[in-house]
């Protein structure tokens, strides 16, 4: 993980974000143990398809 996941995942912490866009596997991992609801680009376009 880089220095700009490990940031995203703390700016989604202090913003009591509703969700994180984030593909990268060991940041989904980090940012899911830390209670953060994580969603890839593939679940953003499935979530576009349906409106």
């Amino acid at each position: 993980m880089d220095a700009g996941e490990a940031e995203a995942i703390e700016l989604a912490r202090e913003l009591h974000a509703d969700q994180l866009l984030m593909d990268e596997r060991k940041g989904r991992r980090l940012a899911v143990q830390e209670g953060i609801p994580v969603i890839g680009l593939l679940g953003v376009v499935l979530l576009a398809r349906c409106w």
